[in-house]
C-alpha cells in the first residue's frame, strides 16, 4: 500500500531522504489505535476511536516511512491544528502506542504541557484509554494519582510533567508530547532544550509538538510553527520532520464558512457548524472575543491586543440619569504624575445599570503643548466642565482629594479602588477623611471579570454614561490585553504614545467594586482584590 501523498500541502515523496514507505508498519500503529484505544468523554465515550481520514494518514505517514536501517524516518513532527478536533484524543492514542505498542524497551514517553493541570489533560485520556479496554489494562498498570501508566513487561512508562526545565534532566525520552506549546512560559526553551537533549541516546525517538496558534511570535511555539511550515513549503529541506499544519491565512476570511473548514480537518465531525457560527456571531459584537475566535477555532497567530469598543454601541449607551443624590455608589481612581491623566470615577448601580460620573484632572502648566502631543481640546474641555486643571507641572493631589471629598457629600461612596503605585501619601489622606480604599493590583486576573463585564453591558445597554468627551475619546483608545490563560486588561494601543485611558482604567476598578458588592460579603471589603 502506498504511502498518503499529501498532508495539507505536505508530500512526503518529494523529499524522502532516500527512506521507504512500510505499509506494515504504518497499518500496525493505526490498527493499534483504533482496536484498542477509545473516546473517552461524551456521547461516544467507550467507542473505539476510530480516526478521521487526517488523523490516519498522518500516522501512517509517522510510523510507516523507514530509514535505510529499518529505524522511522520521521523523529519529529509539528501538528498545528485548531481547538475541538480530537487532537488531543488522537496524539494520547499515540502516547499509549509509543509506550506498549512501538516495541522499544524500557520506554518512557512523557505528555509535557504549561503546568501540571495541563499536562494531566492528555495523559488522563491515556489513563482512561487504558482502563476501558481488557487488553491494555491487563498489560498496563494505571497510576493516575501520580500522573503514570506502567507497562512491566517492557519495562516502560509514560507519565505527565510540568514545563519545568529542572525537572527534565536526567530524563531518557522515546516519546515526547508538547501539548499547547503556545500556552508555555518564558522557560519555555530552556525546558525544551533540557527535554529534547535526552533523546540522542534512542534509536528512533518521537517528539510531537501539538498546538494551536498564540500571540508570541518571539515565543518557542512561534519558532516552531514557522519552521513547520517552512519544511511544508519546501523552504527548508528537512526530510525527518513532518507537518501537520490546519490554519487559515492572514488575508482569508474569518467569518467565512469556506474558512472554518478550511482550518478545520474535523468540520462537521467533531467541529460543530453550529458552535462555530455562535462563536463567530459573539466575535463580531465583541471585539475582545475576535482574536480570541481566530486563535482557537482557526488556528491565527493574531496580536496579543485588539480594540476594545465598538464606538457606535458606545453612543448607544448615552442615557438620562435618575436622581444620584445621597444613592450608594463605587469608585475608582488612576493616578499619574506628568503625562498621562488623573482620573476618578462613580458608577451607581440602581436598577440592572450603571451609570458613570467621571472627573479628569490635568496639570495647568502646558495645557496647549498637551493638546498637540495628544491631539485633543483639553483647554476648551476645560472651559466646558469635563477636565479640572491643578496649579503647576504635576498634578496637585491636594485639589483631587477635596474633589472627592466634595463628591462624597452628595454621593453615598462605599468604597474606593486604587492603583497601589505611588499612590501611598494620597490613599492614606483619603482614609483619613473616612474612605474606605480598596487596593488594587493591575494584572490581567484583577480587570479579568470587570473588563468583559463591561463589553457586556455595553452590548446589553445596561452602562449608562453622560457623553462626557473625555471618557468618549478615551473609549476609544481601550485596547485589551490577552494573556496566556485568557485573561484580559485594559492597555493603551501600541504605538499610540498619545492614547490617554485613565478614565477607562478608573472605571473598570469602581466596577469591579460595585459587581462584588452583589455577594453578600464583598471579597474585596474583606481582604481586597488578590495581588499577584
Amino acid at each position: 500500500m502506498e504511502a498518503p501523498r499529501d498532508i495539507n500541502g505536505y508530500d512526503p515523496y518529494a523529499n524522502t531522504g532516500g527512506c521507504k514507505y512500510d505499509d506494515v508498519a504504518a497499518e500496525h500503529a493505526v490498527t493499534f489505535i483504533q482496536k484498542l484505544c477509545c473516546h473517552t468523554k461524551g456521547k461516544d465515550a467507550g467507542r473505539p476511536l476510530i480516526l478521521s481520514d487526517w488523523q490516519a494518514d498522518s500516522t501512517r505517514t509517522l510510523f510507516g516511512w523507514k530509514r535505510p536501517d529499518g529505524t522511522r524516518r520521521y523523529r519529529e513532527a509539528g501538528i498545528w491544528v485548531p481547538r475541538k478536533n480530537g487532537k488531543t484524543t488522537w496524539l494520547a492514542g499515540i502516547g499509549v502506542y509509543l509506550l506498549a505498542g512501538d516495541g522499544e524497551a524500557g520506554a518512557e514517553v512523557y505528555s509535557a504541557a504549561s503546568n501540571k493541570d495541563q499536562a494531566s489533560i492528555m495523559h488522563g485520556i491515556a489513563c482512561s484509554m487504558v482502563r476501558r479496554s481488557q487488553v491494555l489494562s491487563d498489560a498496563i498498570e494505571v497510576r493516575k494519582s501520580i500522573n503514570r501508566l506502567n507497562y512491566p513487561s517492557g519495562d516502560s512508562f509514560y507519565r505527565a510533567i510540568p514545563c519545568e526545565a529542572p525537572s527534565a534532566h536526567g530524563f531518557n525520552p522515546h516519546g515526547i508530547l508538547s501539548d499547547e506549546i503556545s500556552e508555555w512560559d518564558h522557560n519555555a526553551r530552556d525546558f525544551w532544550a533540557a527535554l529534547t537533549t535526552g533523546l540522542g541516546s534512542r534509536t528512533q525517538p518521537l517528539t510531537l509538538t501539538i498546538s494551536t496558534a498564540g500571540y508570541d511570535r518571539e515565543s518557542l511555539a512561534y519558532e516552531q510553527f514557522d519552521y513547520g511550515k517552512k519544511v511544508r513549503d519546501g523552504l527548508i529541506n528537512d526530510p525527518y520532520f513532518l507537518p501537520v499544519m490546519y490554519y487559515a491565512e492572514e488575508d482569508d476570511d474569518w467569518t467565512s464558512v469556506e474558512t472554518w473548514k478550511k482550518a478545520n480537518p474535523n468540520y462537521g465531525v467533531s467541529v460543530i457548524p453550529a458552535f462555530l457560527e455562535e462563536q463567530c456571531r459573539k466575535a463580531k459584537e465583541l471585539p475582545s472575543r475576535e482574536n480570541d475566535f481566530r486563535q482557537r477555532h482557526l488556528n491565527q497567530w493574531t496580536e496579543q491586543e485588539t480594540r476594545f469598543i465598538q464606538m457606535d454601541r458606545w453612543k448607544l449607551c448615552q442615557g438620562v440619569y435618575p436622581t444620584l443624590d445621597n444613592m450608594p455608589c463605587f469608585g475608582g481612581i488612576d493616578l499619574s504624575s506628568t503625562v498621562d491623566l488623573t482620573a476618578f470615577v462613580l458608577v451607581f448601580p440602581i436598577g440592572g445599570k450603571y451609570y458613570v460620573k467621571a472627573w479628569h484632572f490635568i496639570p495647568e502648566y502646558g495645557a496647549k503643548k498637551r493638546e498637540d502631543r495628544d491631539r485633543v481640546p483639553y483647554r476648551l474641555w476645560r472651559d466646558q466642565g469635563h477636565i479640572n486643571t491643578t496649579p503647576g507641572e504635576r498634578i496637585d493631589y491636594s485639589f483631587v482629594r477635596q474633589v472627592i471629598n466634595e463628591a462624597a457629600q452628595d454621593y453615598d461612596i462605599k468604597s474606593i479602588a486604587f492603583d497601589p503605585y505611588n499612590a501611598h501619601k494620597l490613599v492614606a489622606e483619603l482614609e483619613d477623611d473616612g474612605h474606605e480604599m480598596v487596593k488594587f493590583q493591575q494584572t490581567a486576573l484583577n480587570f479579568n471579570s470587570p473588563t468583559k463585564n463591561l463589553e457586556k453591558h455595553i452590548l446589553e445597554g445596561s452602562l449608562v454614561h453622560d457623553d462626557n468627551p473625555v471618557m468618549t475619546w478615551q473609549a476609544s483608545n481601550l485596547a485589551v490585553l490577552t494573556d496566556s490563560n485568557g485573561n484580559i486588561k485594559p492597555v493603551k494601543p501600541k504605538h499610540e504614545s498619545a492614547a490617554r485611558i485613565d478614565g477607562m482604567v478608573a472605571m473598570l476598578m469602581a466596577l469591579g467594586l460595585a459587581e462584588q458588592d452583589k455577594n453578600e460579603e464583598s471579597v474585596y471589603n474583606s481582604r481586597g482584590l488578590i495581588e499577584l
